[in-house]
């Protein structure tokens, strides 16, 4: 008997069954989608995303390599190049900024940010829409860079490199639109040279083959125009179209088409002349309009402004003196100190012996790496432990620090992205629908008509001013209040102030000056040596209580201590010898409570040797301000880490104070605020970047104030020099009334398409007009936000 098939039966033979999106072996969960095995639910989602957004052709070459780019990144393997072309590298995680001018709309967006799904050797992606650049996070080990911009290329978005990276680079955007620009003022000017009979109404005097032959000149000339000059628009309107997006520049290419197709009928048909002039000077004065509008964008670069009056310093040592000047100062060669949470400025290699660098500012990653002598260490670091010695090796870069402080605003330009493209999609299909219907109505009125009427429809509308109006009237206020050393983390947080309604203080350093100070010291007489071990200690430190104990032991030895230790509301530590130094808080310090109040204690091996009593000077304009800030209905609370001594000054000077509290902890400062916001509160909170942090991070708005920017805090919202403290009230009815401004751009940018529309369904308005008005719009909008913010910020003397 056989039994085979028995057997077969009985023999079960396990397959593999493989993910279709990540390629892992089904093994825990199996899911059957659309015909595909996928592994898990995420695989599945992704895939679906893809699917849903049109995006069908970049999943499916995910995993595909193209072989007409190879060898065009092969430079990228240079180290030299990789060198000055990396932000940030180290074995598992480098960090790069590209530019990709290709970026378009919100898919390019999503596609990009969406990389890692492409290769596993990504690890994000964070996109900045308004400067079409990308900063990519990879993991070297998995992906290299030449990969990397293959992986771009191949997915439509080749990564330009700058030359001043030491790279060639390829005709510049701005070269291309003169390029074009003169191309089409050619074409123009002689088409309308060749129809000057028309003009002057001397056709019919004409012989009928020249006036064949200057109507195919005409078709002759107008070809590069339009194949050259226009065809920006119509590659952006086709990438729109390919994902199944109706981007702005559809009804342009679309009216373009029109104008080119019925003309060539007319002229190759002998029906007529064509529009060869109008669409020669429609494309001539959109390009004009595009260049016009560039130059008044960099013109009002509220992001470059505002970098430039950012603050940062660094000490930078000059001999046996320590200097403290600007980064923008700090030269290739200068040797510089970095102090205790200081970001470190500048590429440099570590003279000192150790460091312990927390990249978290650049990567995100919360560790920090052990450095030797001699390591090199990468801009944003930050030193964590007693103050270290560098040699600066690249010059610093000042916009790269201020973009890891704003870093998370490249996600936020997703929210303006989208709304650009959200307003410009149902205004195309608002614009398709009048044209179709003026059309029709011109059809019945006068059929010659048709062809100018609905072109210019498609070219006068712009959802472009309604989109600006917001961008630009935040990116003016940035930089009228950066002017003022007033530093906003991003646009969306002057909209966030416009909704506070309460205001929290803490005092030292915030609601006190820094600079005017006396310090004065009761306890056991100090030697000199104990002297010396304090200013080293102290001289490792960015609290103020600590910098001013410092600057009152000037001319005293600096001794370089070991172990130094810095925590939080309590105090710091360091050794020296056997001997175990603390300065803070009584409790910090270990000994008996029975001693004065408001003291910083200073004690060896938990034994008392003195305390000094910082006597602070309030700042001048203060109880003005307050009593603006009262009078603008804000609710005003003091939080404090130091005793009830000077409530009684407190309560003088500032009467409209709601509460105060004294003896605050940083998580003490940190609940108030929350309990704050679960009674409906909008807070701002004003700070200590370092100190206050857990506070300033919970609060809706949080402010560090800062005396000398040598360090700034990640967690807040906005930095405000110590001198524009007493401008709070104006800062803030600056971005009320700037709220103001938006809307009136919005209700401009309205009325200017009414109005534009309403001339173009009547037939007043030619094509060639048509593309004068639309980048006019707005240019206009662009002119209102900055004179009135400009108005209003002299009305404030601002």
């Amino acid at each position: 008997m056989d039994l085979s098939h028995i057997r077969n039966s009985m023999i079960q033979v396990e397959e593999k069954v493989l993910c279709h999106h990540c390629g892992e072996e089904c093994r825990d969960e199996h899911i059957y989608y659309d015909n595909r095995d996928f592994c898990c639910v995420g695989c599945k989602s992704i895939y679906e995303l893809f699917q849903e957004d049109d995006l069908k052709e970049l999943y499916q070459s995910r995993n595909k390599s193209n072989p007409h780019l190879r060898g065009k990144y092969d430079f990228l393997r240079n180290d030299e190049i990789k060198e000055q072309l990396l932000n940030f590298q180290s074995a598992d995680h480098s960090i790069i900024h590209l530019d990709l001018p290709d970026i378009h709309c919100s898919s390019c967006v999503y596609v990009l940010e969406n990389l890692n799904e492409f290769h596993d050797g990504i690890i994000q992606t964070k996109v900045n829409f308004m400067k079409r650049a990308a900063e990519v996070h990879f993991d070297p080990r998995y992906i290299s860079l030449e990969e990397l911009a293959i992986l771009l290329s191949s997915i439509g978005y080749p990564p330009q490199f700058n030359a001043a990276d030491g790279l060639k680079k390829g005709k510049s955007k701005r070269n291309r639109i003169s390029l074009k620009i003169g191309v089409a003022a050619f074409c123009f000017g002689n088409i309308m040279l060749l129809s000057f009979p028309e003009y002057l109404g001397i056709k019919d005097q004409m012989s009928h083959d020249f006036d064949r032959f200057f109507s195919y000149l005409n078709l002759f000339l107008v070809i590069p125009a339009f194949f050259f000059s226009g065809k920006e628009y119509f590659i952006s309107a086709y990438k729109g179209l390919k994902r199944s997006f109706v981007n702005i520049d559809v009804p342009i290419a679309l009216g373009m088409a029109i104008l080119f197709l019925r003309s060539a009928y007319e002229i190759i048909s002998a029906t007529g002349a064509g529009y060869m002039d109008s669409l020669a000077g429609l494309i001539f004065f959109l390009l004009i309009g595009k260049w016009f509008q560039n130059k008044t964008y960099e013109n009002l670069s509220f992001d470059r402004d505002y970098k430039s009056y950012f603050p940062l310093a660094v000490l930078k040592r000059d001999g046996d003196q320590e200097v403290p000047v600007p980064i923008q100062q700090v030269k290739e060669g200068d040797e510089i100190i970095i102090r205790n949470q200081e970001i470190i400025p500048a590429d440099a290699v570590l003279l000192s012996d150790s460091a312990n660098i927390d990249y978290s500012f650049v990567t995100g990653e919360q560790r920090a790496v052990k450095m030797n002598k001699g390591d090199h260490i990468y801009a944003g670091g930050r030193q964590v432990g007693e103050r270290i010695y560098l040699k600066v090796t690249k010059e610093t870069s000042q916009s790269y620090l201020t973009s890891l402080w704003n870093s998370d605003t490249f996600l936020q330009k997703k929210d303006s992205v989208s709304m650009i493209d959200r307003i410009s999609k149902y205004f195309t299909i608002a614009i398709f629908s009048i044209a179709i219907v003026a059309s029709v109505c011109w059809y019945f009125i006068d059929p010659s008509q048709i062809w100018l009427v609905s072109t210019s429809v498609l070219i006068v509308a712009c959802p472009c001013a309604l989109a600006l109006s917001a961008p630009f009237t935040h990116g003016n206020t940035m930089r009228i209040l950066g002017r003022n050393r007033f530093y906003l983390k991003s646009a969306e947080v002057a909209e966030k102030l416009t909704n506070v309604n309460t205001i929290v203080f803490d005092k030292t350093g915030t609601i006190t000056t820094a600079g005017d100070h006396r310090v004065t010291y009761s306890g056991t007489a100090m030697k000199s040596l104990e002297k010396s071990i304090l200013k080293g200690m102290t001289a490792n430190s960015t609290h103020p209580l600590s910098k001013r104990i410092y600057d009152s032991l000037e001319g005293v030895e600096l001794l370089r201590v070991d172990d130094f230790k810095e925590v939080v509301g309590k105090g710091i530590s360091a050794v020296f010898g056997k001997k175990v130094y603390k300065l803070g808080s009584s409790s910090w310090t270990m000994h008996n409570n029975k001693v004065r109040e408001g003291s910083v204690f200073f004690s060896e091996n938990d034994q008392l040797i003195g305390s000094f009593q910082v006597t602070n000077y309030y700042r001048p304009g203060l109880t003005k301000m307050v009593g603006d800030l009262s009078l603008l209905k804000y609710d005003l609370e003091l939080l404090s880490g130091d005793n009830h001594q000077e409530e009684k000054v407190l309560k003088n000077i500032l009467p409209q104070l709601r509460s105060m509290l004294f003896k605050q902890k940083p998580e003490d400062k940190l609940n108030y605020v929350k309990s704050l916001q679960q009674q409906r509160h909008r807070v701002l909170m004003l700070g200590d970047g370092l100190n206050d942090a857990g506070a300033l991070s919970q609060s809706d708005v949080g402010i560090a104030v800062a005396e000398d920017v040598s360090a700034f805090s990640p967690a807040c919202d906005a930095i405000i020099e110590g001198a524009s403290v007493t401008k709070l009230s104006e800062f803030l009815q600056y971005v009320t009334e700037a709220k103001k401004i938006v809307i009136a751009s919005f209700i401009i940018s309205f009325l200017y398409n009414v109005v534009g529309l309403s001339f173009a369904v009547s037939g007043w308005l030619t094509p060639v007009f048509a593309a004068v008005l639309m980048p006019l719009s707005s240019i206009t909008v662009v002119a209102f936000t900055t004179i009135a913010g400009n108005l209003l910020a002299r009305k404030l003397k601002l």
